[in-house]
């Protein structure tokens, strides 16, 4: 049996059971029970008293708006540190290549002067030494 097939049937017998698990559950546990506002609804009693609604979870939303804020913020600030970073880098590279760029010019300037240049130079007389 390869892996792949070795795969295949334990995926199967995984799904196996958990069909089996979920046929095992009663129905009536699956189904939702009314309220007494949906009872009432659906036999047209008048409310009586002040009717609100009590929905928990303020400090939820506090706290995830929070954290929405906390990684924007976070973020921002990566950004702003990466930015720091590539404007450093880029300034050190333009200072490397004017470098380069003047060395390679002080190098070629002899060389771009050709011949005229070498026949200026001085020719030590013979029998002189050279230093």
């Amino acid at each position: 049996m390869t892996p792949r097939e070795g795969r295949a049937r334990r995926l199967g017998w995984l799904l196996a059971g958990a069909l089996a698990a979920l046929s095992a559950l009663p129905l009536g546990a699956l189904a939702q029970e009314q309220s007494a506002g949906e009872e009432r609804a659906m036999t047209m009693e008048a409310a009586t008293g002040a009717q609100t609604e009590n929905i928990p979870g303020g400090m939820l939303m506090v706290v995830a708006y929070g954290v929405v804020w906390a990684l924007v913020f976070g973020y921002v600030g990566w950004l702003g540190m990466r930015q720091s970073k590539l404007a450093g880098d880029l300034a050190r590279l333009s200072d490397d290549i004017a470098r380069a760029s003047s060395k390679a010019a002080s190098k070629a300037e002899p060389e771009a002067a050709g011949p005229k240049a070498a026949a200026t130079k001085k020719k030590p007389k013979k029998g002189a030494s050279e230093d």
